[in-house]
């Protein structure tokens, strides 16, 4: 999605597709850097959704990065909504 950056919900550690959404918006991880994050997903109906949320980036002492997702910030947001990404 535009302005977000993608992480896998299953788990914190940033992918390799959440640095290419950080390369395109010109971001460089910062610990406590506050992102929405979004992750595929589908609705009961099987439509295609994202799931989003808003969380900081914090860098573990073995030198990889993760995200902190805040719980309540959760929404869906459905695939066909959203005009680019």
């Amino acid at each position: 999605m535009q302005g977000s950056v993608y992480l896998y919900f299953g788990h914190t550690l940033l992918t390799q597709g959440s640095f290419a959404d950080l390369a395109r918006l010109g971001i460089e991880p910062k610990n406590g850097l506050r992102l929405s994050f979004y992750d595929l997903d589908a609705d009961n109906n099987d439509r295609p959704t994202y799931l989003c949320a808003e969380g900081n980036l914090y860098q573990s002492e073995d030198g990889r990065w993760h995200a902190s997702v805040d719980k309540e910030s959760f929404r869906t947001v459905l695939r066909s909504e959203v005009v680019s990404h």
